[in-house]
């Protein structure tokens, strides 16, 4: 289909074609095709991010692992990251400030990988994480009506990194954290996400940091909340999963 749009339309930008073929093969996990639909988009177009973007992401995904978990990425995952961050930031190089959502998106792939390695405890890059984060939310607020999808997310990383250095703590630095992980969730509700199932994810954090702050009324609230939007969702196998981790965090926090 999209090589009989090129032929329709002449005109239209070659490299774009290659770059929205590599993201179906990534899509689909055929890593090797999706490198070279990419490939393909850099030879149309040297000044184009968008093949990078994409070579960044589909080696992230290659080096996550098992969600990125403990000892779970093994040499090769790492050189996979490596690479991944390689190609954020060569980004850099080729935007300005006429293409906030690309830079955006670029901050938002390096944030990963640094909390990817985090994660996974081959590494303590958690700042670095946390301020490629902040990188991404700070073009966002200079630009208000693009990549709210992106800002939405790093919100909700940002909400994580808080929620688990809550549970490390105590006290009032514990508090202090748990009420950032509950403002950063909250935003990300706020945001405008692209997906119901992302509003359901958004929100069950926001229940847990309240939960822990302890206003127990608005985190079961939320629960339900999260609950209305999952089954509103349209991917069957998301919402099933959704649902059971909802019903999950619904016995936790004692909400029946």
């Amino acid at each position: 289909q999209l090589q009989a749009l090129q032929a329709a339309h002449p005109d239209f930008q070659t490299s774009l074609v290659h770059v929205l073929t590599g993201n179906l093969h990534g899509r689909l996990g055929e890593w090797d095709a999706a490198d070279a639909a990419y490939t393909r988009g850099l030879d149309a177009d040297l000044q184009s991010p968008r093949p990078l973007l994409g070579r960044g992401e589909i080696e992230y995904q290659q080096g996550r692992g098992d969600d990125c978990a403990p000892d779970s990425l093994g040499n090769r995952e790492l050189e996979h990251l490596d690479r991944s961050l390689e190609h954020f930031d060569a980004v850099d190089g080729l935007v300005g400030q006429d293409r906030p959502r690309v830079a955006m998106i670029a901050s938002y792939g390096r944030a990963r990988v640094a909390r990817c390695r985090t994660f996974a405890g081959v590494a303590d890059e958690e700042q670095a994480a946390r301020r490629s984060y902040q990188q991404a939310l700070s073009i966002q607020a200079e630009h208000p009506d693009v990549g709210v999808d992106v800002a939405a997310e790093a919100h909700a990383a940002l909400a994580n990194l808080d929620l688990r250095a809550a549970l490390d703590a105590d006290g009032a630095t514990a508090v202090a954290l748990f009420e950032s992980s509950l403002d950063h969730a909250d935003a990300a509700v706020r945001a405008g996400a692209a997906s119901r199932a992302s509003v359901s994810r958004f929100i069950q954090q926001r229940a847990i940091a309240a939960w822990h702050l302890g206003d127990g009324a608005s985190a079961c609230q939320d629960v339900e909340v999260a609950a209305l939007q999952a089954q509103q969702g349209i991917q069957d196998e998301l919402r099933l999963q959704q649902l059971e981790e909802i019903a999950a965090l619904d016995t936790l926090l004692e909400c029946g």
